[in-house]
């Protein structure tokens, strides 16, 4: 059976981490083993560990994050690298891994062992067309250049609560002329689950729709 080994990075505002906690849900429901790792140590005041005890109640095999009672201090306390993280691709099953932002947040990973070398590791970015770093088609191409490496893109146009179908609509349009450019496949288009009803199956560049639950909004410390 095949392993999915999926790191998701991107730009601030990008919902990086809502879709890498979605997909690691989404795992669970076919009766996969999935670990989740926090690997966001750029800001700290959203992390996976106010929603830790909910991924492993909805069926998450493990949370690689630090416990809320671990850590002292308020959001903006800086997060020690966790250990347990450094060894995560020796386990059995999925790994997907949630990255910090931008180039910078995107290091983590490195100190992984083995992600070097890891046949199954793709790199996923997640773009937000409202976002103005990846707004256009060339900043699109600029950013996902910069990383080190990028294997596939997610189209994640939102603006919260105020995010309409036509929006992500413009947004798919963009990010598939981008990932033309790139010559990089993009995954899918996410949306809540209202909008992704009136989007449909595909999104108006062909794209697959994937319905998303909003998780990281109880996640501010």
């Amino acid at each position: 059976m095949r392993r999915y080994v999926e790191a998701y990075v991107g730009e601030g505002t990008s919902g990086k981490s809502e879709v890498a906690v979605n997909r690691a849900l989404e795992l669970t429901t076919r009766g996969r083993r999935v670990t989740m790792v926090d690997l966001d140590i750029v800001k700290p005041c959203y992390t996976l560990r106010p929603i830790q005890g909910s991924l492993l109640a909805m069926g998450v095999a493990e949370v690689v994050t630090w416990a809320s009672r671990d850590q002292v201090g308020m959001g903006e306390t800086p997060v020690l690298w966790n250990p347990a993280a450094s060894w995560v691709l020796q386990r059995s099953g999925d790994i997907v891994f949630d990255v910090g932002y931008g180039v910078e947040g995107a290091k983590a990973l490195a100190l992984v062992e083995g992600s070097e070398v890891e046949a199954d590791l793709r790199v996923i970015m997640v773009i937000n067309t409202t976002n103005p770093l990846t707004a256009t088609v060339s900043d699109i191409v600029e950013v996902v250049s910069s990383f080190p490496a990028v294997h596939a893109l997610v189209h994640n146009t939102h603006l919260g609560d105020e995010t309409t179908a036509e929006i992500i609509q413009d947004g798919a349009r963009i990010v598939g002329e981008a990932a033309s450019v790139l010559h990089m496949p993009v995954v899918a288009t996410t949306a809540v689950a209202e909008l992704a009803a009136a989007i449909g199956e595909v999104d108006c560049a062909g794209h697959q729709v994937r319905a998303i639950r909003r998780l990281m909004t109880d996640t501010f410390w």
